[in-house]
């Protein structure tokens, strides 16, 4: 980016977005002799919005600094995620300065490349099509698809297709969990989703809902499981998860139950069964479970009937207990038949009103049926469309199964409007392309369930030539009316306006408090249901293909969700925590299949279904039920990252293309698991880039585990004298501070997003694939799992592993030029002028923390406009590693400075404690006694990674607790 364009985005954020983020982007340009009062030089302005990488909606702060928003954090006063974001929500700064963002709108001709074109023409000539349909009385053949709305953009969609006669929106979200609101209005006459409180359970029991990962609401619901299973919170409850694939979410259960896929129906009514005959649920539950034959329940779901009753009795002794269902990957054509058999063992061990409860339901309730979506691409492919509006964030041609037909239903359309302001294989066949803001440049709002509206405002000016959606619809259907501004339907000149006069009633002139909260949030009644109780259907899911083939799980990607957030190099380069393979898509293919095919780890393997096929290297897995095969949904590129990062291979990663357009019967829903698919050795290879290689600790106890009744007995002893070992040197002396971290594995979940908010916080490059495979990855951060036990069954743990910053540091001896330093706080200092590139100090380090720069890495432009202004961005043949944020350190001691007092627990937050779901990361003072990580450090659990090596790290670690039963 060059010096004119960077102060064009400076001072049009300074006019529109830090005068409190209330007037609408304006295209005056402030001089800065004429300085904005909100704008001060060096000091950061904060504002609040709402997530939109996925429909949980939680809300954001976006930190702005000189018009630029260089950080996002959670938004604490928000009652989704409280404080707390996932990997997607930190990188989402890389989709609104992507490289590859359209520049303005565009228009395409008999399948040529697109053009550039003014917005009056473009608007001009899509407002012309639409106008003449209305006046033939052929609005019907007008058609609208966006993603979920449920706040005022939706009601303005709304409003504009009933101005103009259209069909009505079609509300796409590939996932929409349409089997559980099925299943809901059976068993409980309400086509709604519950909300689930994790919290308050004493037992957990899911049957493939990956929540950990991308299910409902996955911050949301990762919080409040750590808060009833974490031993740190005193509750140390119980978790069981049942799925064909040892997901992340499976991982982090105590017990994990590997059935035949599609099967989970018939293992919950087996549970249920073994409830009502011990006595441990209600006897009118007999009736639904009267045709379940437990020994014929156990061969078919691959689960042993001593395993069966276990779980049963696991469950039913919950006060209250929670059982959970609909993960993606595990919707087959019984997806709904699933659902009424947990919502029968929810009602009958007493848990409907307690942990499921509906009032607060989820928005997900609002989504449009896959069965509706199905029925536009019919009418497409029958040349009942002649027009089609696609709102940003959806790529059906992507998202949606090849056996659906939607490209080639979409071509027959004579006009699509795309308002994706990043390409996509939908956006490649619009023939308009009118791109929209980002969310972080948009007004709007966003309601995640009942009782929460989260307000989205911009945060800065546009970076490209860009416009509201819903200012250019408004424009376009005044035009398609013959109406002017003011006047008729659609009156409002811009929806900045629509969305405050909608909000006045609501806020009763109070719009500045709610924009600085980030919306109106409040508490909803819970709603009182009765079970009704039927007669169960326990049958396996259908599946198309050979008979002899493998069930294909087609699993959504905890770092690209759909596909949407794929375009974000930081995820690219964050590793899949189970897999730790980054840049690259594979099919997991379980280790008797590898075995018979000769197959070994990155080999091409072609899988084929009667629907596609699909060329991905293998990755060999112990842990994958031996009749399937696993593919990551949502694996692509943008242009820019090849072969930028990744080598130019133009084939698809997509399962999607594999998939039938099967849905299940009952809710209309697409079964993601409906087909076999078989495996070819192609005799190539495309080795994948795994940056752990070994997920077994040799005995080294880098990740500890502890089991409950040991940490219990342990908790009422406290902690004993620590081992002395035998050191030469004397303890170092504090004169002020001394900053340390606690890490408690056992509320560690391995969501990555630590990871990610470091790279965001510290301006840390993107190196890619090669160069990762080589091990020259400079995350500051990582993530490591480990595996104990049987390879097939392992117990798994996550270690967040960082710079030590040792009080004896083997890195600092070892700098000829003593840029590596002990600071007089306890850090290890890292001066980056003096530093040399001799890399004795990463050679010595024993914990393998510390990056050096290989190259002069680039930041593609507007990428570089990003960078915290706070943090040195490093050159070639530089040292490089986690600094605990020395400088949000740095700022909390000056704040404590100027108000004329000492720091306080909790004023200085990193950025990797600061995101974090599961708050299992504490920074604080080690010398305050009364600081949460000083208290940490004295905990039973407490102990360091490689203690024996006499190092003194100033990061204690806690150890996992195991339940004994798992």
């Amino acid at each position: 980016m060059n010096r004119r364009d960077f102060f064009k985005i400076v001072t049009a954020s300074g006019a529109a977005a830090a005068s409190g983020g209330c007037q609408q982007a304006t295209e005056t340009i402030l001089p800065l002799v004429v300085p904005n009062d909100q704008i001060v030089p060096g000091v950061a302005s904060w504002y609040a919005t709402v997530c939109r990488e996925c429909p949980a909606g939680c809300g954001v702060i976006a930190r702005n600094r000189e018009g630029r928003v260089v950080k996002l954090e959670g938004n604490p006063d928000h009652p989704v995620n409280e404080g707390a974001l996932c990997l997607r929500g930190q990188a989402a700064l890389q989709g609104l300065y992507h490289p590859d963002r359209l520049s303005g709108p565009s228009v395409r001709e008999a399948g040529g490349p697109a053009k550039p074109i003014l917005w009056d023409a473009a608007e001009k000539l899509v407002a012309e099509r639409i106008g003449a349909l209305r006046a033939a009385g052929k609005g019907r053949a007008i058609a609208v698809v966006s993603q979920l709305e449920t706040g005022n953009l939706g009601a303005l969609l709304d409003r504009w297709i009933q101005a103009l006669g259209a069909r009505p929106r079609v509300t796409l979200e590939p996932f929409g969990y349409e089997s559980i609101r099925a299943a809901n209005k059976i068993t409980f006459n309400r086509d709604a989703i519950p909300h689930y409180a994790f919290e308050d359970a004493e037992v957990v029991l899911s049957f493939g809902a990956d929540f950990v990962e991308t299910w409902l609401s996955n911050v949301n619901y990762t919080r409040t499981f750590t808060r009833m299973h974490s031993f740190r919170d005193g509750r140390a409850g119980t978790f069981i998860h049942v799925e064909p694939r040892q997901s992340l979410t499976a991982a982090n259960a105590d017990e994990w139950v590997r059935n035949v896929p599609g099967t989970e129906a018939m293992l919950a009514l087996a549970i249920l069964r073994v409830m009502v005959d011990e006595g441990a649920a209600d006897k009118r539950f007999a009736e639904a479970v009267a045709q379940v034959d437990l020994k014929r329940a156990a061969e078919e779901t691959g689960v042993g009937l001593p395993t069966i009753k276990h779980l049963a009795k696991v469950f039913a002794h919950a006060k209250p207990g929670l059982a959970i269902g609909g993960g993606v990957a595990v919707t087959g054509s019984n997806a709904t038949q699933t659902q009424v058999a947990i919502n029968l063992l929810n009602a009958a061990a007493g848990n409907v009103g307690k942990t499921v409860r509906f009032g607060p339901d989820s928005a997900y309730g609002k989504v449009t049926p896959h069965a509706e979506v199905a029925a536009l691409a019919r009418a497409m492919a029958g040349g009942e469309i002649e027009v089609l509006v696609l709102g940003g964030g959806v790529d059906p041609v992507f998202t949606l199964p090849s056996g659906l037909k939607f490209a080639d239903a979409l071509r027959k359309v004579a006009l699509v409007v795309s308002f994706a302001n990043l390409p996509d294989q939908t956006t490649e066949l619009a023939h308009v392309s009118l791109p929209d803001t980002h969310w972080l440049e948009s007004w709007g709002d966003y309601a995640p369930r009942e009782g929460v509206l989260g307000l989205l405002q911009p945060t800065m000016a546009p970076i490209r030539d860009a416009r509201p959606m819903g200012d250019t619809l408004l424009r376009i259907g005044r035009v398609a009316l013959g109406a002017e501004e003011g006047k008729g339907p659609l009156p409002w000149p811009t929806f900045e306006q629509y969305l405050k006069a909608a909000w006045e009633p609501l806020v009763k002139g109070q719009l500045e408090a709610a924009l600085r909260r980030g919306g109106l949030f409040g508490e909803v009644a819970p709603v009182a249901v009765t079970a009704k109780v039927t007669a169960g259907e326990p049958a396996p899911a259908k599946l198309e293909g050979d008979a002899g083939g493998l069930t294909l799980l087609a699993y959504p990607s905890l770092r690209f969700y759909d596909g949407r957030s794929a375009v974000s190099s930081w995820l690219q380069e964050a590793p899949d925590s189970i897999t730790q393979a980054v840049w690259d898509a594979w099919v997991e293919v379980p280790e008797e299949t590898a075995k018979k095919l000769g197959v070994a780890q990155g080999d091409m393997l072609a899988v084929k279904s009667p629907h596609g096929s699909l060329e991905l290297p293998a990755y060999i897995s112990p842990t994958l039920h031996p009749g399937t095969v696993a593919i990551p949904l949502g694996h692509r590129y943008s242009p820019y990252q090849r072969p930028r990062y990744v080598a130019a291979d133009l084939r698809s990663l997509n399962p999607m293309a594999l998939l039938p357009a099967t849905a299940d019967a009952t809710s209309g829903g697409l079964a993601f698991m409906a087909v076999k698919v078989t495996l070819t050795k192609l005799g190539t290879r495309r080795p994948l880039a795994v940056l752990q290689a070994t997920h077994d600790q040799d005995d080294r106890e880098l990740a500890r585990h502890v089991d409950l009744r040991a940490a219990r007995e342990q908790a009422l002893r406290g902690k004993g004298p620590a081992e002395a070992h035998v050191t030469m040197y004397d303890n170092q002396k504090y004169p002020g501070y001394r900053w340390g971290m606690s890490i408690d594995v056992d509320a560690c979940v391995g969501c990555q997003a630590c990871v990610v908010a470091c790279q965001a916080e510290n301006n840390v490059p993107v190196v890619g694939k090669a160069s990762a495979a080589y091990g020259r990855q400079l995350h500051w951060m990582r993530l490591e799992r480990w595996a104990e036990g049987n390879a097939a069954h392992p117990m798994n743990m996550f270690l967040p592993m960082l710079c030590q910053h040792c009080e004896v540091a083997p890195c600092e001896p070892v700098c000829p030029v003593y840029a590596a330093y002990r600071t007089d706080e306890g850090l290890n200092g890292q001066v980056y002028n003096r530093c040399v590139g001799t890399r004795y100090c990463g050679n010595n380090c024993p914990y393998h923390v510390r990056r050096f720069n290989w190259f002069q890495y680039e930041f593609p432009a507007p990428l570089e406009v990003q960078l915290n202004p706070d943090v040195t961005v490093r050159q070639l043949g530089v040292m490089e590693k986690c600094t605990m944020c020395i400088q949000r350190i740095v700022a909390g001691k000056d704040r404590a400075r100027d108000e004329k007092r000492s720091v306080r627990d909790g004023d200085i937050v990193p950025a990797c404690q600061q995101t974090c779901p599961t708050k299992a990361i504490t920074f604080g003072n080690l010398k305050d006694d009364a600081s949460e990580a000083a208290k940490l450090a004295r905990s039973p659990r407490a102990y360091h990674v490689l203690d024996e090596i006499g190092t003194r790290p100033s990061v204690t670690y806690l150890k996992k607790v195991v339940r004994e039963h798992a």
